[in-house]
């Protein structure tokens, strides 16, 4: 019974580190657009790996941390946010 408290404890500490490594990328990611669309565009790599940022978090199960949650939920919120704006800017572009 102890060891699979500890198993279950290890697999939440690896989750919540895998879930706060993705939402710092996804807030690097997203301060590099920031400087991009000032330089006057986002690089289309960039906006394919906010992409695929913005997927992984929606495939990956929700940190069990009700905070890590919210802010990861905030942040791939405003990762949609961005790649809907670039897709707009874009469209009226061309």
């Amino acid at each position: 019974e102890i060891r699979l408290s500890l198993v279950g404890s290890e697999m939440c500490i690896r989750d919540r580190e895998r879930a706060r490594r993705r939402g710092k990328a996804a807030l690097d990611l997203l301060r590099d657009v920031q400087i991009d669309l000032l330089r006057g565009g986002a690089t289309p790599a960039r906006l394919a790996r906010l992409a695929s940022l913005a997927k992984a978090a929606e495939a990956d199960a929700a940190p069990a941390d009700p905070g890590l949650r919210a802010v990861l939920a905030e942040v791939t919120l405003r990762v949609r946010v961005e790649l809907a704006r670039c897709r707009i800017a874009s469209a009226t572009d061309g």
